[in-house]
């Protein structure tokens, strides 16, 4: 009856990965650095894993790969940003109704 809300780990971590599969990756950039990066998950179901760590650690491993790869969001990112460094800057995740989700 409550297996729906009771899935095993492996299950939410395969959500987590397909939410962040489906994200979309939104960088900052000023005066030629990154300064921050907004992630929007597409159905708000992310809230679903808040407290199940090992599902949040692998939405967020799925995220780092795609910022590394600059899969972002219908934004043109010039070749030269290669040089950009994404690291230490802060990723807020939205859900569909503009709530933060996530920050790390």
């Amino acid at each position: 009856m409550f297996k729906a809300f009771n899935l095993d780990i492996s299950e939410q971590m395969a959500s987590c990965q397909r939410l962040a599969e489906q994200a979309s990756i939104e960088p900052f950039i000023e005066q030629c650095r990154y300064v921050g990066f907004i992630i929007r998950v597409p159905d708000g179901e992310l809230e679903r894993y808040w407290r199940v760590t090992k599902a949040i650690s692998t939405f967020k491993q799925v995220i780092e790969r795609r910022i590394e790869a600059k899969d972002f969001t219908d934004l043109y990112i010039h070749p030269a940003s290669s040089e950009l460094d994404p690291c230490g800057v802060p990723r807020v995740v939205f859900d569909s109704k503009e709530r933060v989700v996530v920050i790390w």
